[in-house]
């Protein structure tokens, strides 16, 4: 008893006092303190108090006395002392006495009608017409009290025993209601829970079942409240009579408290993928940086010995390291744009041609169970855009085909020039128009619905298995196309295949990609090296590619001075600064870096010509350097050619901007 009185009041100590005479007391109860009765003597005051209860709610020390506080725990906030009826002598018989730390905890039923507790005790006594027996007296106490809301109908739905909380829920008076009313006012909360049919079926089997038991039964209230109740219904046999307890209990604070740990246990996980992107990403860059070198080193190598006499058996040999190589540099490119360590490098280019130079890695990626065909219809159309980066958004739109189709089938990769007219994109906040080169990816997949659809190019969304796929592909393809001024473009359906495409704008100028045809009027590698000597300050602390750099130039027609750091540039330039033609610097270097050598060497040879050389670089800002210092860039790995034609492009950049400025 005095373990359930606790837990209706909420009190933190309770305890039940036997007066022994008009200053002496027994203190007991259910606390473990208190597992054997302490007898000790109060003030005669204490006695002499008429009110059954007083209810001391902020200085329990002028309530209880000092003999009793030395009992207690802890010193309460608050505290209630509970007369029971006095004995033939006069004297009081049994008190209660319950405590609280903090005034807060305390119920409304308490505070308010602190008589409630004197309720509990020892009920309300006879009355006149007989009265009201002790156990009835405390149940109805408790069922006016209890949050939860309860429902106790005879096993013949005649009537029906409805407490406070249940008739809220109801919308009818509490106390005992006619089987009718009940009825109806189930029936009407039916009809505001959201899945009302699948609950209408399951009150009608409880109905034809006597036996029937719902435990946890959910009901979410579809009337504007968002409430959600937890009800269970049970069969009651007990010697009074058979029936069928409901109770409701409002869980839609716990709810609102288990979706907001999922979110945020939903953002953890998200977390946890961006800082494994992060680690695998820098892991992946600073290999990518040192292989990279090593490329150089191959090609570069390679290079030089095309024009060597070599046989035809051996010339086979170095077509294959040639190949190698060339397949490296592909693959250390895309390894660099996947971590977002790669500048940019926007360029006009033709897409057919580039889709046909990439077709053999495209294919690698959706083998072995699919199949890719091409119908390249876009012809001379060029795009501005990335290469490496337009290339990585088609191996992610090809693999999210290939994952549509696990048993198989036939990818088909489109090009072809398109009219836009105001047509709205997934990545474009503006409508697109004008002509545009449309790349598409069709596949024969299980498609995806309206809600996938809606969702799909947020990043981290995936409709994979936990740890088969990051939900980054479409993001990535989506902002590729973004960047480069276009959108994408999808349509799907379940069980019959998806279309992505990806539009970019289609531009008539004619800018030279790297490994591309000259530009009109540039400098070409054919034309006669004895023409175009010119001196250049090679700049780079790793001695490897530093060499193999050095022979390149040489082998294209430069007269070359190296230093393997950048302070050591700044000395050559200082003493030979007016004979040096070109500057060729590492990005990368320890103690100054090549961007703080451009830095300092503009200030004082701000028309030098200078190309940055760089494997990847994880400033956000090297674009915007690069043109603020007026610079070329040229990424690891190139051939001899290919740095030789920047060298010779900024040149030209060069002269074009001293015939303007005079």
């Amino acid at each position: 008893m005095l373990i359930a009185i606790r837990q209706l009041a909420a009190a933190d100590f309770i305890a039940l006092i036997r007066w022994l005479g008009d200053d002496l007391i027994e203190v007991s109860g259910a606390d473990p303190s208190l597992r054997q009765p302490h007898t000790m003597r109060v003030p005669a005051a204490w006695h002499e108090n008429d009110a059954s209860v007083t209810l001391a709610l902020h200085d329990a020390r002028r309530l209880l006395p000092l003999a009793v506080l030395l009992q207690l725990p802890t010193m309460p906030a608050a505290a209630a002392l509970v007369h029971g009826p006095e004995n033939l002598s006069g004297r009081r018989g049994v008190s209660l006495l319950l405590a609280w730390n903090d005034v807060a905890q305390i119920g409304a039923h308490v505070r308010d009608d602190p008589r409630f507790l004197q309720l509990l005790l020892v009920g309300p006594g006879p009355g006149a017409d007989g009265g009201v027996p002790d156990d009835v007296a405390r149940l109805r106490a408790i069922m006016a009290h209890v949050p939860q809301g309860v429902i106790f109908a005879d096993s013949l739905r005649a009537e029906a025993v409805v407490n406070p909380a249940a008739a809220g829920w109801l919308n009818i008076p509490a106390g005992i209601v006619t089987g009718e009313v009940i009825a109806r006012a189930m029936d009407s909360l039916f009809a505001r829970v959201r899945n009302s049919e699948f609950v209408r079926r399951e009150a009608n089997r409880i109905t034809a079942d006597p036996d029937a038991r719902i435990e946890d039964w959910i009901w979410e209230l579809d009337d504007g409240s968002s409430s959600t109740l937890r009800v269970m219904s049970v069969p009651i046999d007990a010697e009074a009579g058979r029936g069928r307890l409901w109770t409701f209990d409002d869980i839609s604070h716990e709810r609102a408290m288990l979706r907001e740990l999922a979110q945020h246990r939903a953002m953890e996980e998200k977390l946890r993928h961006v800082q494994k992107l992060e680690i695998v990403g820098r892991l992946a860059a600073s290999v990518a940086h040192d292989f990279n070198n090593l490329l150089t080193i191959i090609g570069g190598s390679v290079e030089m010995l095309e024009d060597a006499q070599l046989d035809a058996e051996r010339r086979v040999d170095l077509a294959s390291i040639g190949n190698a190589t060339d397949r490296a540099r592909r693959l250390t490119r895309q390894l660099l744009t996947f971590t977002r360590l790669q500048v940019e490098q926007s360029v006009s280019f033709r897409l057919d041609e580039r889709l046909r130079e990439t077709a053999p890695l495209l294919r690698k990626v959706i083998a072995p169970h699919c199949t890719l065909a091409l119908q390249l219809q876009s012809g001379a159309a060029e795009v501005f855009a990335d290469p490496n980066q337009v290339e990585l958004a088609l191996l992610n739109l090809l693999a999210n085909a290939r994952d549509a189709m696990p048993a198989g089938g036939v990818i088909t990769l489109r090009s072809a020039v398109e009219q836009l007219h105001g047509e709205r994109m997934f990545g474009s906040p503006n409508p697109l128009s004008g002509v545009h080169v449309a790349i598409s990816v069709q596949d024969t997949g299980t498609g995806f619905d309206e809600q996938t659809r809606a969702h799909m190019f947020e990043p981290f969304f995936t409709t994979k298995p936990s740890g088969q796929g990051t939900g980054l592909g479409l993001a990535t393809a989506l902002s590729i196309a973004e960047r480069a001024g276009g959108g994408v473009r999808c349509s799907s359906t379940v069980g019959t295949g998806s279309i992505f495409s990806m539009l970019l704008p289609c531009v008539n100028t004619f800018t030279t990609a790297p490994g591309s045809a000259s530009a009109p009027g540039s400098a070409s590698a054919s034309t006669p090296r004895a023409a175009l000597r010119q001196f250049v300050l090679l700049v780079d602390d790793d001695e490897g590619p530093r060499e193999t750099l050095r022979r390149l130039l040489v082998h294209d027609g430069f007269d070359v001075e190296v230093a393997d750091s950048a302070a050591q540039a700044l000395r050559v330039l200082q003493e030979s600064g007016s004979s040096v033609s070109a500057l060729v610097t590492d990005y990368m270097m320890p103690h100054m870096s090549g961007r703080e050598l451009i830095q300092r060497m503009r200030l004082q040879w701000p028309d030098l010509p200078a190309v940055v050389i760089s494997g990847f670089s994880a400033d956000a800002d090297m674009s915007d350097f690069l043109r603020r210092m007026r610079a070329g860039f040229l990424a690891k790995p190139f051939t001899g050619r290919q740095l030789a034609e920047a060298i010779r492009q900024q040149f030209a950049l060069t002269s074009t901007g001293r015939s303007q400025a005079d």
